[in-house]
């Protein structure tokens, strides 16, 4: 068993480190989106359920949960 794990070790290829990610200012990383492509979180989250509405209502039920 020994022979095995050493012939598994001695072929391991050595890894390269990971590669330098630009930074907007020193210690924050830029993003992979441009400010423009970021996402309109408006246009994908729903509006909240009207007032009186069933939905409100078990909104309200799991929220208390």
């Amino acid at each position: 068993m020994a022979i095995a794990i050493t012939t598994g070790c001695a072929s391991v290829e050595q890894q390269a480190g990971p590669m330098a990610v630009a930074e907007i200012r020193p210690g924050i990383l830029a993003g992979y989106l441009q400010p423009e492509e970021h996402p309109d979180s408006l246009a994908l989250i729903p509006p909240p359920p009207a007032e009186g509405s069933a939905a409100l209502a078990l909104d309200e039920e799991v929220h208390r949960k």
